[in-house]
């Protein structure tokens, strides 16, 4: 048993509880860009990984994915991009986009059909 007392030590104080809290990450797609690529590609690649995984009862045409493409890359520039380097969509920005894409009307829609036929690939 210790008979002599430390001096300058404080009391042990009991561990305070720390709460931590977790915000959900939002979810991002990221893609990484092959030769040839540019970011509308890679808005392509993130639109179709997020209707894989949540976009099920949504059913976008052709003429939704030309535009949902064309605003995703609209909103993330117009720059050339290197092999191997990578873009990330939140999917905020995939849902708003998929959102104005539902607001279009007919006319609108047909103006966009010249594309999506040049875009075979679309047809999912």
């Amino acid at each position: 048993s210790r008979t002599t007392k430390e001096v300058g030590q404080a009391p042990a104080k009991p561990e305070e509880e720390k709460i931590e809290i977790v915000l959900p990450k939002p979810a991002v797609y990221e893609e990484t860009a092959e030769p040839g690529e540019g970011i509308t590609h890679l808005a392509r690649k993130a639109l179709k990984k997020y209707l894989t995984e949540k976009g099920q009862g949504l059913n976008l045409t052709p003429e939704h994915k030309i535009y949902i493409e064309d605003y995703l890359q609209k909103k993330t520039g117009d720059y050339w991009l290197k092999v191997g380097q990578k873009l990330t969509f939140s999917e905020e920005q995939i849902k708003e986009a998929i959102e104005k894409a539902q607001q279009l009307t007919p006319e609108q829609l047909q103006n966009l059909t010249q594309f999506a036929k040049l875009v075979p690939e679309l047809n999912y």
